[in-house]
């Protein structure tokens, strides 16, 4: 492993529609969900650097995407061939130990985390990786914000990411 860090294994269309961040932007304009959520990523790498490479994986052909979408380095879109899914692709990626590096796997489908982790990849869930970089606005109050976490909330999920990444 000659990077020495950690590959996050995005499943795009599951992180996209099951937050609110993505959600609503996908319903309107789905080239720009998908790359927000690369930015995201990108976002993610620059501000924590745990993460050396995030290749995020979407259902469907490359053509489903815009050409224009940004090149970022360390953060990789893949798009499935016809008859793959997203979810088959990841787990492709960590039979074959692809990429290198130890992978983490970010996703709420109960099945690919089960078999990433049989695999030996770490899971992350979907809300615990929107955390991490989610501003709070001063103004805003937590009655507000319907994706609002208690402080207990918060430690927990900041608690399982520690475990995760093997950050003290």
């Amino acid at each position: 492993m000659a990077h020495g860090g950690k590959i996050a294994l995005i499943d795009g269309y599951n992180v996209i529609m099951r937050h609110d961040r993505w959600r609503g932007v996908f319903n309107r304009n789905q080239d720009q969900a998908r790359s927000a959520l690369l930015s995201y990523c990108a976002e993610w790498k620059a501000r924590r650097g745990d993460i050396y490479d995030f290749i995020v994986v979407f259902d469907g052909g490359p053509a489903v995407m815009d050409n224009a979408r940004p090149h970022i380095p360390h953060v990789r879109a893949v798009f499935t061939r016809g008859g793959e899914t997203a979810d088959d692709h990841i787990i492709a990626i960590l039979r074959q130990k692809a990429y290198g590096g130890r992978h983490v796997v970010v996703s709420d489908d109960r099945e690919v985390a089960g078999k990433s982790r049989a695999l030996g990849a770490e899971t992350v869930s979907v809300s615990a990786f929107c955390a991490q970089l989610r501003p709070r606005a001063q103004s805003e109050s937590p009655e507000d914000d319907k994706n609002y976490l208690s402080p207990q909330e918060k430690k927990a999920i900041n608690d399982e990411l520690r475990q995760v990444f093997g950050i003290e």
